[in-house]
Parts: C-alpha cells; structure tokens; sequence
C-alpha cells in the first residue's frame, strides 16, 4: 500500500474549525441501513438512564431489525422505545425533530409524538423544534445512549432509508409502509464511544435545554457497555472533532464550523480528496477545489454524487445548481485529477445520501452536512471527524474508503488496495475497476453533466441559500415606514374593523329574512353566473390593483360572486395580469420614475430586489408590507428577469389567494343558504387569513435583533 506523505500542520483547531476535540474509545463505520439499524437498535435495547434522538425527520413504525430473528423486542422503533420504558422505570427518553412546514406534512407520519408519548409512561418526551430562521432546517442527525455511545451521521430513523449494501434493484426488504417500494439508498452513519459519546451527548442536551426551557436527565455513571454487540470497530483510542453549523438567531450566534473544516481539509489535502455527498451546490466548495486541481502537483479529487433529486423542485434547482458546478469544476481540472461519479446497478441509478470526505489518510469525516451553502451556514448540522495521527489509523481510514469504493464497483476491498497499489492513485485504479463485476459499478457523472446544462433552466441563490432568508429585514428594506410590531398590529385594526363588519353585514343580511336588500344580494351574486364574469373579474382584479385597492378584497368579492373554483382561477388570472402589467412598467418608465411615484423610501427596496430572486418577490408578495403594485413597479424597475418575477409573484399568491377564495366561497354559501352552520364556517374561515398574517408578522418580528426594530 503506498503511505501518503504527513504534514506537521492539524486539520483540526479547536475554536476555530470544530466545536470540540476529543478522544474516541471505539469508532466504527456502518455502511448503509442494514448495517446501521440492528446496530442502533442493539444499543438503544441496552439503554439504562438516557435515550437522545435528534434528527430532520423520524418514524415510529420504521423497521430496524429485518432478518426476521425473534429476540423478545419489538423491531419497529415506536414500539421498542415503549417497550424500554416498560421494563425500565429510570429510562428518560427524549426525542426531538425539525418542525417542518407543512409542505413536508404528505411525507412525514402523522400524530407521531402523540403515538411516543401516548404508552411512554410519561418518560417519553418528544419536542418539535423550530428555533430556527424562516427557510432554515434542524438536519443533524444524532443518537446518544446514556452517553456512552454515539451514533453521528446523515441517517435519520425514517422511512425510505433502508438498503444493504448489494443495492439491489429490486430488492424486497427495501419496502415500508410510509415509503412503498423505493429506490436504492447509499448511506453511512459512524458509532462512537468514550469521551466522544459524552462530547455528542453533552450537544444534544444543550439542544434540548435551549429548545424545551429545562435540563433533561443526565445520565451519570451506567453500569455495562452499550456497545452493539458484535461490532468490530474500525478505530481505537483516536482523536476526533466535532464541527457544527447553526445560524444566528435568538442571540445565538452563528456558527460555520463545518465549512471550516471543509475548507482547510481541502486546502491540506497533499494526494487524494474522496468525497461522497447528497448535493454538490457550494460554490466556495467548488472554488476550493478548482483552485487545488489547477495545481500541477494538487491532489486528485473523486466525488461520489447522485445525479437525481427528490421531486420536481429539487430537480430544477438543485440539480442545476450542481450542474453548473460540475461544468465549472471541469474547467478547473487542468492536470486531468478529477472524478465525478455517480453508483449505479444496471440501469438503476442508486441514490447517495451519505456525506463522507476522506483526506489522503489523515481524516474520515461523517456527518450531517451536505456539500451546500445552506449546509454551512443556515441549516444545523453535526459532522465527525477522526483525525488519523497514528500509523494505525491511518490504515483505518483507508481501510474505510476502501469498503465505500469496492462497494461502488461491485468488488471486495482487497481488490481495490491491490488497484490502488498498481495504478498508483485511486482514481486510476476506479477506472482500472469500472465494469469488473458486472452491472453494479460508477458512472462518469461529469458527462452528464454537460449533456443536462443547456436543457435545464437557470436559478438564484433561493435554491441554496447561503444564510437565512430574514424576512424582517426584507420588511425594512422593502418598506422602511414599516419597521416596529406595534404599528404593523395598528396597521391591521382597520383591515379588522372592515372584515367584522362585513362579516356582521352578510350575517344581518341571511338572517333577517327575504326583504328587499338580501333579494338584491342574491340577484347581483346570480347575475354572475353569466359568461360576462370570465372578463369582468380579471378586469376588476387589475384595475383595482392599479387604484391601490387591496387584492385580498377582491379575490373575496370574486369567489363570492362566482364561487370558489371560477372565481378563484379568475381572481389569479387578473393578479398575475395585473403582476406582469405592474412589472412592464416598471421596467419601461425606469428607476427614477418609480421611486417619485412610489417614494424615495423605496430606494433600498429596489436594490434589494436587484439583489434578489425567486424568494425575495414570493416574500414580498406573501406579507403584507406594500400593495401589489407598488411590489410590480419596484421589481419591473430592478430588472428582476421576468420569468423569476413570475415564479416568485404565483408562489407568494398561492397561500393568500387560497385563504381568500375560501373565505368568499364561505360567504357566497351563507348568502344563497343561509343558515347557523354556514355562518359558523364563514366566521371559521375568515379567522384562517387573519390569524396567519398576524402570526406571520408576529414571528418575524420577535426575531428581528434589537439594534434593528425602529
């Protein structure tokens, strides 16, 4: 085996690219679910005081033991962590996951703290966290057994996250009741001991503690050893670090570890860069190592990538991203040391959601974060690193990178040390090893790169954000005039006051019998039900609009007098025609001429709408800090590209406009069949609109830093 050159120089500096180092009694790699799942279950069965569970997502009725072997316990994660409970009455569990919005609601299990805590004996505590920025993430993924082992990585306790590591095309065991039927999965989680444990597990208890508002149980001195049995470890007695990233917020401060580390182990790197990640979006990452390929003697850099992403957004964002990425990597490999590959089997593509580095032999990195910005700076992370000093673990570590690569190509390990041995460098030896063993192998992923770039359309920053979005900075800069919670409330009492009393009219109206004016009402509401409203609506929307008259009111009005599904595609067809209006002229009268009309306070607004994109206009048009057009006009005249314009303008309209066309549906029903229960919905629907602005306005202004409020 070639021995790679050392350097006295550390990867790691407490303080300054990690959170902690610290001793590691035992480390082990564990490749793919099946190797992580009975493991993780194996040490939660010998749980005595505390349990952690920290991740982005979890499930209750995900399987952990699959081999069908009856050893008295549940293999479904729910019932296991009742069953524990059970049988120990000093066990203290505590389970805490992302709060998510409620576009992931269709994907994750529903009332699943309640099922926890419903048999938990009241031992059981489970928390949705959401002390985050709006758009951040909670995405670490930890599992703390009386901090004694650890189990750090990018593997959460859900669904869709089983596989071996033979990544069969259609393999039976990769099926559950959430997911169905999924596609092959690529993993990897690491187990600690030791020090390190008690290190992890001193993180979560702190998450717990700022998130909850009290101490969890600590675990103290446990008798036995919670180590999975029958585990080999990789490492003993070696030093890690623990690098982590979470955004400012709630004066807490920011913290970009992770992509410190990142950033000098790249810069270290003296043979061989080998990275597997999720996503490949970071363009500080991507000039990091175009700066080492350019070198003449550089290291050589193997990345290990998907090519698909989950779903249709994803795919145009960020698969572009990493498209674009790619090509630019490409133009940096000057000396021909670059590989982009992505593990298939057959003509099954198999999914990577690991997130390994692996530097010459001198660090094995496991962790949370993705190769992205918002992964460095907006989302929490944890990631591990083992810091081989010793000539021991430095066989370690290559032993590792050796498991991952022959996993890829279908080989056993020894294959690919012998490979690297005769080729001299281990993307030689890939292409020495590609197609050996038949249909599972690695792909060149940069030629397909190059074939995807020019039929995939362009995306901003909103993709992958390098910090949060702040939404109460956009408020400011988009409208300086509103800047405290207190007026923005005094602000809302008129739009109160007029919905209450419209509501009190049209409930005067349906109960107070057939006289004259309801005869009227019911008329005027019959009337358009005739063809004429296809044009009068739409009109009315962008004249109104024009005249400053607010859309909420008209969409209302609209569904009211045509019903929700026409008036509702009416009301959008006249916003977004009175949107794309707004914006024309912006853009043809020019900056000077909008900021007369709309006042000099705008000046900011329109640098931060030059400066911004999809995210920016969608923000802008969801709160309620201007009228539509004034919003058109300011981002017509920053020469916001029209085609962003209009994906950010039908984003930001799609959760007003469905509240608002509800709500006139609900009205239009109480007026034509009137009633006690039409008229509780009415009263029921019209709260759904106020609420949710004044909850909006009220979270984004309890975040705002004091130096900012006005």
């Amino acid at each position: 085996m070639i021995r790679l050159p050392t350097s006295a120089a550390p990867l790691a500096r407490e303080g300054e690219n990690c959170w902690r180092i610290v001793r590691a009694d035992r480390v082990a790699g564990l490749i793919d679910g099946a190797a992580y799942f009975p493991r993780v279950r194996d040490a939660l069965r010998k749980a005595r005081r505390t349990i952690h569970i920290v991740g982005w997502d979890l499930d209750t009725r995900v399987v952990l033991r699959r081999d069908g072997v009856d050893d008295g316990a549940p293999v479904r994660l729910g019932p296991l962590l009742h069953h524990l409970v059970a049988r120990r009455r000093d066990l203290r569990v505590y389970v805490q996951v992302w709060h998510a919005p409620a576009v992931f609601s269709l994907e994750r299990e529903r009332w699943r703290g309640l099922k926890l805590r419903w048999r938990g004996r009241g031992r059981i505590r489970f928390r949705h966290d959401k002390r985050l920025p709006v758009t951040a993430s909670h995405h670490e993924k930890i599992v703390v057994v009386d901090d004694e082992v650890a189990f750090v990585g990018g593997q959460d306790l859900t669904a869709g996250r089983y596989d071996t590591s033979l990544h069969l095309p259609d393999d039976p065991r990769r099926e559950d009741e959430a997911r169905g039927r999924y596609a092959p999965f690529h993993e990897m989680q690491v187990a600690v001991s030791g020090p390190a444990a008690r290190a992890l597990g001193e993180h979560v208890r702190e998450r717990w503690r700022a998130d909850a508002g009290r101490e969890p149980v600590h675990p103290g001195p446990v008798d036995g050893d919670a180590w999975p049995d029958g585990l080999e470890p990789d490492f003993e007695d070696v030093d890690v670090c623990i690098a982590r990233t979470a955004a400012a917020f709630g004066g807490r401060p920011e913290v970009r570890e992770v992509e410190r580390l990142f950033l000098d182990s790249i810069a270290a790197a003296r043979r061989c860069i080998y990275a597997e990640n999720q996503y490949f979006t970071s363009p500080v990452i991507t000039n990091a190592l175009a700066r080492r390929l350019r070198e003449p003697d550089g290291p050589e850099v193997v990345l290990v990538l998907r090519r698909s992403c989950s779903g249709w957004l994803e795919d145009r964002s960020m698969r572009v991203l990493r498209v674009e990425r790619l090509r630019r990597l490409a133009a940096g490999d000057l000396h021909g040391r670059l590989r982009v590959l992505r593990p298939v089997h057959g003509e099954r593509e198999i999914r990577v959601h690991a997130k390994v580095t692996v530097i010459d032999d001198r660090m094995l990195r496991v962790g949370s974060a993705n190769l992205t910005d918002r992964s460095f700076g907006m989302d929490t992370e944890c990631d591990l690193a083992v810091l081989a000093s010793e000539e021991r673990h430095r066989d370690g570590v290559l032993a590792v990178r050796h498991r991952l690569v022959a996993e890829h190509l279908g080989v056993r390990p020894e294959e690919v040390v012998r490979a690297v041995d005769d080729a001299g460098s281990l993307g030689a030896a890939i292409d020495e090893l590609r197609g050996r063993s038949g249909a599972k192998t690695l792909v060149d992923s940069l030629d397909d790169a190059e074939q995807e770039i020019d039929k995939l359309p362009s995306v901003d920053a909103l993709a992958d954000p390098a910090r949060p979005l702040a939404p109460t900075r956009l408020i400011e800069r988009l409208l300086p005039q509103i800047r405290a919670e207190r007026r923005s409330a005094r602000r809302m009492l008129p739009m109160a006051a007029v919905l209450a009393a419209f509501l009190l009219g049209v409930g005067v109206l349906a109960f107070g019998g057939d006289d004259g004016l309801l005869d009227h009402a019911r008329r005027l509401v019959l009337a358009f039900e005739l063809p004429r409203a296809s044009i009068v609506v739409p009109a009315a929307v962008v004249i109104g609009s024009f005249l400053l008259v607010p859309q909420s009111l008209v969409i209302v009005l609209a569904t009211l007098l045509v019903g929700a599904t026409r008036g509702g595609i009416l009301a959008a067809a006249g916003c977004v025609a009175a949107a794309i209006l707004g914006h024309a002229l912006g853009r043809a009268v020019g900056r000077r001429a909008v900021l007369r009309l709309t006042g000099l306070g705008s000046r900011v607004a329109l640098r931060r709408l030059e400066g911004g994109g999809v995210g920016t206009v969608a923000l802008a048009r969801l709160l309620p800090v201007a009228p539509s057009v004034v919003v058109s006009l300011l981002a017509g005249a920053a020469r916001v590209p029209p085609a962003r314009f209009l994906a950010g303008t039908v984003l930001g309209l799609v959760p007003s406009l469905a509240a608002f066309a509800l709500l006139g549906a609900q009205a239009r029903r109480l007026l034509l069949d009137p009633g006690p229960l039409a008229a509780a919905l009415l009263v029921a629907t019209a709260l759904v609109p106020a609420l949710g602005v004044g909850w909006a306005m009220r979270h984004v202004e309890r975040h705002v830093p004091p130096r900012e409020r006005a």
